[in-house]
């Protein structure tokens, strides 16, 4: 049964959901099977539960012809009968009043790349790879390793129309892209001659980054990389890179592993050509293989100060949606001062600025974050206002920018990031000295995950995980933090998305208010510099990210018309009741096309 209920100063009703399970009494269970009822009412009815009471049938009372008396039920849940049963079903999946188990970190583990029976010497096919961007040196050493393959050098220099023909002329397999092409701008570039009609679309698209990269230029451009493959599901993208990356090296590594390595390295390219591993992100490092996987934790204070009693914080950004709900909290529950910058005219910002200032004692500043001369002013401005030192600054600001990868033009693409990436390291640099001080950056999944329109959002949410990542381990500097959230529930971006049940449905759960807020309080408080918020690992979108799952090789194959359908599974048992095998055979409906397209288990095209 389903009802719903409107409790006390809400101004909508929230959907109960009535279930009665015998074989579920495992609480393992309740939750998979809770995870299952949301996925399906989402994807189906666009419905989102907010509360499941797992009881019974005797329990909901009846007519004398048996039907469920609903609005007697309703007065039972809004007087509290189930209050119980409320709280078990929000400690299992997570609900209101709870701090779900929805905390992870990004790591890199060592995983080996497979001996793929089908790139086996003996039986290898020959490959037509079209590199861009290495030189003509890597493609002779290229050439030496792997003869057998057909390696074609294609110029990045030239127009972007002969770029598309000699790729629609070779027709490769794969593309691979190094050097200045395997930054975002070329990965931009590459998207424009992918998607030009009358393209030639490989099945992987490999971009290689070598040493010469700092981990900021990675992670903008594995952030792009995921993003073109939700618009282009038919291409396989994989970033891989050589030298460090934020993994500490070993003592006795040997320092040639990785000093050939300012482009590509030649032979780590031919491994990852052989390897059928789904693993859009591999790291090279001191001779070791390592995958991206998202650890979860469960955040604890360690000792460090929280939000300081009675600090002086500069907010930048997100006024009209977490900013604004951040500042609330920090004015009511620390009684902070406050120092909001933003680039529109206080006037523009009357009423979120009217209703704080009940709260608290704040000063607002038009300032532009990528202006550092007006940044430090309006500091000055603060501390004599208020008479104290910042505590810390807190960086909301960002640019919403939508735009597939094809049609995103560089010089848009790079104003997109300026808030992102020039505001960061101007505010960091208002407090970098001091030890005592927090720096806190807001962002978003998207920086690990990607999306559809929203490589520029993404690549500036990774930059940012980059860069707190790199601030966090010198010694003597602010305290600095990252918090990438899913979706604020009703909150600022969120509420662009015309149904929120589609979030919980792809596996990025909804955060309400109370859980934000405990989130940014035990990040202030706990270790770790970089941290997840918001995202269902029990959806087979995200399972393979989970630490310890297994990306085997294609769940599913691309098959010519002829041969055998090949959908069995590649990975191990563990993973069967992670992601739920799909046999959909999808296209055009013509039995006779030369190309039919199946789906993985996230339901997304594969070649």
């Amino acid at each position: 049964a389903a009802i719903g209920v409107r409790p006390a100063g809400a101004a909508t009703d929230q959907l109960v959901l009535f279930f009665h399970a015998p074989g579920a009494g495992e609480p393992q269970l309740r939750r998979s099977l809770m995870r299952a009822l949301r996925m399906r009412l989402g994807q189906d009815l666009g419905l989102a539960v907010d509360h499941f009471i797992a009881v019974p049938p005797e329990r909901l009372p009846r007519t004398g012809a048996g039907k469920v008396q609903r609005v007697e039920l309703r007065r039972l849940v809004e007087a509290g009968a189930f209050d119980r049963e409320i709280k078990d079903a929000a400690c299992l999946i997570g609900g209101a009043g709870t701090v779900p188990a929805w905390f992870a970190r990004p790591v890199w583990r060592p995983r080996q790349h497979d001996a793929s029976p089908a790139m086996a010497p003996a039986q290898a096919h020959a490959l037509t790879v079209a590199l861009c961007g290495a030189g003509a040196q890597a493609l002779a050493q290229l050439q030496a390793l792997q003869p057998r393959h057909r390696w074609m050098a294609l110029d990045d220099t030239g127009s972007p129309a002969d770029a598309v023909a000699a790729l629609r002329e070779w027709a490769p397999d794969v593309l691979v892209l190094a050097g200045e092409q395997a930054l975002a701008p070329g990965l931009l570039q590459a998207a424009r001659w992918l998607a030009a009609p009358g393209g030639h679309v490989p099945g992987r698209l490999l971009v290689c980054a070598g040493t010469g990269q700092d981990e900021g230029q990675r992670a903008m451009a594995r952030a792009v990389l995921r993003s073109l493959e939700a618009e282009m599901p038919a291409l396989r993208c994989r970033h891989v890179a050589w030298g460090d990356a934020g993994v500490a090296a070993d003592a006795d590594a040997d320092a040639s592993v990785v000093a050939d390595a300012a482009v590509l390295d030649a032979a780590g390219l031919c491994a990852e050509l052989g390897c059928s591993q789904r693993e859009p992100e591999v790291l090279w490092h001191a001779g070791v293989r390592r995958v991206r996987r998202l650890l979860p934790l469960v955040p604890e204070a360690a000792g460090h100060q929280g939000f300081q009693e009675q600090g002086l914080y500069l907010l930048a950004g997100g006024l009209g949606g977490v900013g604004f709900l951040l500042a609330r909290h920090l004015l009511g529950r620390y009684r902070a001062r406050l120092l909001i910058v933003g680039r529109a005219p206080a006037v523009a910002r009357r009423q979120p600025l009217e209703l704080l200032s009940r709260s608290g004692a704040l000063l607002y500043v038009q300032a532009d974050v990528t202006d550092p001369a007006a940044l430090q002013a309006a500091v000055v401005q603060a501390q004599q206002h208020f008479g104290q030192t910042l505590a810390g600054v807190v960086q909301l600001a960002v640019e919403s920018r939508l735009a597939l990868c094809a049609e995103e033009e560089e010089q848009c693409f790079a104003r997109a990031q300026r808030a992102k990436v020039e505001g960061t390291r101007h505010l960091h640099a208002l407090i970098a000295h001091d030890p005592r001080a927090l720096f806190l950056v807001a962002g978003s999944v998207m920086g690990l995950l990607g999306g559809r329109r929203v490589a520029a959002y993404a690549a500036g949410d990774a930059w940012q995980m980059a860069f707190v990542e790199r601030q966090a381990h010198s010694a003597g500097g602010a305290r600095c933090r990252y918090l990438g959230f899913s979706a604020w529930r009703d909150t600022g971006l969120s509420r662009q998305v015309s149904n929120p049940a589609l979030f919980a449905a792809s596996g990025y759960l909804s955060i309400d208010e109370a859980q934000g807020l405990q989130a940014f309080e035990l990040a202030v408080r706990g270790e770790q510099p970089v941290m997840t918020v918001g995202l269902d690992f029990g959806h087979p979108r995200h399972a393979a990210l989970r630490e310890g799952a297994i990306c085997g090789a294609d769940e599913l194959v691309w098959v010519r018309e002829g041969a055998a359908v090949d959908a069995r599974r590649a990975g191990e048992e563990e993973q069967v009741d992670q992601v739920e095998q799909v046999n959909e055979v999808a296209g055009s409906g013509d039995p006779s096309a030369p190309h039919r397209w199946l789906r993985d288990a996230c339901g997304r095209p594969v070649s």
